[in-house]
C-alpha cells in the first residue's frame, strides 16, 4: 500500500523542479518567490496602499534590494516610490527641527552630556529605527517555509534519491534545516554532505593541478567550475530580478511567464 503524503502536490512538484537545477535547492525557491516579488510590485505593487505604507515605514527597500530595483532600469516605478518616501522624511525632518529647537541653548552641545545624547538618540529614532525591508521580509518569511517544507518533502517516497542526485544544499541553509532535523535525517544529510565535499575537494585539486604548466594540456573537465560551486556551497545563490523583469519589459504577462516554469504561481 503506497504510504500517504504529508505534503501538497504544489510543494512537493516545486522540490522536484529545485532538485533538477544547479543550485541549492532551498536557495532556488526562495529565489523564484523574490522573483515573482519584485515582478508584482513592478506590475502593480508599487501603488498598493499597504506596500506604500511598508515602504514608507522602512524609508524604502534595504541597500541591496533596492539597488536591485534601480538595475532594473523602472524609472517611474522608482520614482514613485521615493515620491511617497520623500514626503515621509519631509515631515520628519520638519519634526526633528522643531525637537531641536525645544531644546534651546543645550542644542549647542546637543551629544556632549550623556542625556543630551538620549535626547539626540529619541529623535533620531524615526528614522534608524526602521522597519523591516518589504523585499527581506518576504524572503525570510519564504525561507523559513522552504526549510520545514524541505524536511517534509525529504520523507516523501523518492526523494531522498533526488535529493542524492541534486546539487545539495548550501551551507548556510544545510545548518538550517540541521538545525530542526530529528537524527535519522540529520545524519542522512551530513553522510550525503560529506562525500559532495569530499567530490568538491578532489576537482578543486584538479582544476588547481591544471594551472602548473607541467599538466596545461590535459583534457578539461567537469573540476573547470568546482571553484565556482565551491563559492556557491558557501554563501548560497545570488538572487537576480533582471531577466523576469526584462522579459516584462517586453510584453510576457506574468502568468505566461509562470507556465513556462519561470515563476510559480499559485
Amino acid at each position: 500500500m503506497q504510504k500517504k503524503s504529508t505534503v501538497g502536490q504544489l510543494i512537493l512538484t516545486e522540490f522536484k523542479s529545485s532538485f533538477e537545477k544547479g543550485e541549492c535547492p532551498i536557495c532556488e525557491i526562495i529565489s523564484d518567490h523574490l522573483e515573482r516579488f519584485y515582478s508584482w510590485f513592478v506590475i502593480e505593487s508599487y501603488y498598493n496602499p499597504g506596500m506604500m505604507d511598508e515602504l514608507k515605514k522602512a524609508y524604502g527597500f534595504c541597500k541591496e534590494h533596492t539597488w536591485k530595483l534601480i538595475e532594473a532600469g523602472r524609472p517611474y516605478i522608482t520614482g514613485v516610490m521615493y515620491e511617497y518616501i520623500t514626503h515621509t522624511a519631509e515631515l520628519n525632518l520638519e519634526q526633528f527641527l522643531k525637537e531641536i529647537r525645544m531644546l534651546g541653548p543645550k542644542r549647542k552641545s546637543l551629544l556632549r552630556r550623556e542625556d543630551q545624547r538620549k535626547d539626540f538618540k529619541k529623535m533620531t529614532g524615526i528614522f534608524t529605527q526602521r522597519f523591516q525591508c518589504p523585499a527581506c521580509k518576504n524572503l525570510a518569511e519564504n525561507e523559513r517555509d522552504a526549510v520545514l517544507h524541505f524536511l517534509m518533502v525529504l520523507k516523501e517516497e523518492g526523494m531522498k534519491d533526488l535529493y542524492v542526485k541534486s546539487k545539495g544544499l548550501c551551507l548556510h541553509h544545510l545548518l538550517q534545516v540541521l538545525s530542526i532535523s530529528k537524527e535519522a535525517e540529520a545524519i542522512f544529510l551530513i553522510e550525503d554532505q560529506i562525500e559532495r565535499t569530499q567530490r568538491l575537494n578532489g576537482e578543486l585539486r584538479e582544476f588547481l593541478k591544471k594551472f602548473d604548466y607541467r599538466y596545461q594540456n590535459e583534457p578539461k573537465g567537469p573540476e573547470q567550475d568546482s571553484w565556482i560551486r565551491a563559492a556557491k556551497f558557501f554563501v548560497g545563490k545570488r538572487f537576480d530580478p533582471l531577466p523576469l523583469i526584462k522579459r516584462l519589459e517586453k510584453g510576457h504577462s506574468l502568468k505566461a511567464t509562470a507556465s513556462k516554469g519561470d515563476v510559480r504561481c499559485c
